[in-house]
């Protein structure tokens, strides 16, 4: 029983990892530049850029040879990987959402949006917690930090108006896992009280 909630909470931080939720697309817009106005930016845009790079085709050159070089190079692969980490296929996942409000914190806006993306920092938190705590068999404050998720979960789609079809299949087994987390938290409770009786007066 200790094994499974030492599991369960594990796999709470790894689903975190999978899309939570969809971001809507914007839509397309019609272009308001006229043809005129576009063809002499275009114009201006070629006239500045042979002018600027007229004397330094080496330059550029090795710029490009430089950033060839960098799009192969074990650092990009990494920055890859962690941009993966966040945004999945126009989605973000839950570990992307968790991390928004502190990397964002210099210049976010205190509204109903800004509270849910806590509220999601606060799952994060709870989440890692959870594993913590299930090693220290600390089981009341297991079934406390579980439910909390759930409820930060639900609470913080409410607030940034997500609608039900941008909520994806990561979302509902972070849900069914802290479920199963309440579940066997409360078992193992109710055996620890089976061999350990509650002394009486």
């Amino acid at each position: 029983m200790k094994n499974i909630l030492k599991y369960l909470t594990i796999a709470g931080v790894l689903i975190l990892f999978l899309p939570f939720f969809r971001m809507c697309s914007r839509p397309a817009t019609p272009p308001t530049e006229t043809v005129d106005s576009i063809a002499v930016s275009q114009i201006d845009t070629i006239n500045e850029s042979t002018y600027i790079y007229q004397d330094k085709i080496d330059s550029v050159q090795s710029v490009n040879e430089m950033n060839l070089k960098q799009n192969n190079s074990f650092s990009n692969k990494i920055s890859n990987f962690c941009t993966r980490l966040f945004v999945q296929d126009n989605s973000l996942t839950g570990f992307g959402l968790g991390l928004l409000f502190p990397l964002s914190f210099s210049s976010v806006e205190f509204n109903k949006e800004t509270i849910g993306l806590v509220f999601f920092f606060l799952i994060l938190l709870n989440s890692l917690a959870l594993i913590l705590l299930s090693f220290l068999k600390k089981i009341k404050i297991i079934q406390t930090f579980a439910c909390l998720n759930i409820f930060l979960l639900i609470t913080s789609y409410i607030l940034m108006n997500v609608y039900f079809n941008q909520i994806l299949f990561g979302s509902y087994l972070f849900v069914i896992n802290s479920l199963l987390i309440i579940y066997f938290a409360t078992k193992y409770k109710k055996i620890q009280q089976t061999i350990i009786p509650p002394s009486g007066g």
